[in-house]
């Protein structure tokens, strides 16, 4: 069978530098674990004044809620294209109304087409500490945190890893850190389902901190995968599909004309020889047309021609 290669869709730049500005990376940011747990803070006491610390447990889904703020921070640097993964049983839910037949189909969710990371990001929470210091009669504990003339401080850890979504190798890993201290004025936290992103956490040492660690995080994501390679994948469409009998998964052998031979004693062409550049794989089938990917050899170029893959051919 002799097609011709009708167009390219998409061709990789070379991957020998960092990505220029511009060119943006698919990342996933998995959920947040939460690794460390409250330390003890120690009691003392000075003259008559007698302190004591209280450590307070961390709120309720602040793993959770440190996860979503990070996403969200991610997005806004537009630097990435972040793909969601903390709502795959919405998403999930979606596709089986569609495969259900009580969506639309024209514009129903397609099964398979949930876009892939390049990279993901992984963190956990593994310092914590946050604690209230004060004197016996000033320390309450009242569903949650009253404080009136005593001291909050709050520090926290994330680690955070980036990993290659193909080869699994991690790309790099750090620990950014944040503290901050309060005193001397009322400060309310309430251990009910937490909203990490409320004006009235961003002001409290706990959600300074956190906000320190998290900012520490984005711009070690921002910097790494800022040197971290960038590519695309080659689409290759060929003017013949299952009407000429093309299937998923063929190879064929990709052939490039040189200039025609001629004779110089009669001026008569002999014929134009040409060489095989490539090997590409059918992955995708309609009637009229084809979709390949590259195997092997250099991006084939609009007009080559397709053969089937000769056992043991290389290009």
């Amino acid at each position: 069978m002799r097609k011709a290669i009708a167009a390219l869709f998409l061709i990789a730049s070379p991957v020998l530098a960092a990505a220029p500005a511009g060119l943006k990376k698919r990342v996933a940011v998995m959920d947040m674990s939460m690794a460390a747990t409250a330390m003890a803070q120690p009691t003392g006491g000075g003259g008559t004044t007698f302190t004591t610390t209280i450590v307070i447990p961390p709120p309720a889904d602040f793993a959770m809620a440190l996860t979503e703020i990070l996403t969200t921070e991610l997005a806004k640097t537009n630097r990435f294209i972040v793909l969601e993964r903390k709502a795959m049983s919405d998403i999930a839910a979606e596709h089986e109304l569609a495969a259900s037949g009580k969506a639309n189909a024209e514009t129903a969710a397609k099964t398979g087409s949930i876009i892939g990371a390049q990279y993901l990001i992984r963190c956990a929470i593994s310092e914590y500490a946050y604690s209230q210091t004060g004197t016996s009669g000033s320390l309450k504990m009242i569903k949650g945190i009253n404080l009136g003339a005593t001291v909050l401080r709050a520090q926290v850890g994330i680690d955070t890893r980036v990993y290659d979504a193909l080869t699994t190798e991690v790309v790099a890993s750090a620990t950014s850190h944040g503290t901050a201290t309060s005193s001397g004025g009322d400060v309310k936290l309430s251990n009910a389902k937490m909203d990490a992103s409320a004006a009235g956490f961003v002001t409290t040492p706990l959600g300074k901190a956190s906000r320190e660690a998290l900012d520490g995080a984005v711009r070690f994501i921002v910097a790494k995968l800022g040197e971290a390679k960038w590519e695309a994948r080659v689409q290759i469409y060929v003017n013949a599909g299952e009407e000429a009998g093309v299937e998923n998964g063929q190879t064929f052998g990709v052939y490039r004309a040189a200039e025609a031979l001629i004779d110089p004693a009669s001026g008569v062409n002999l014929g134009t020889p040409d060489k095989q550049v490539a090997i590409v794989r059918i992955k995708s089938v309609t009637p009229k047309y084809s979709i390949a990917e590259l195997v092997s050899g250099e991006a084939p170029k609009r007009n080559d021609i397709l053969r089937p893959q000769e056992r043991g051919a290389n290009p």
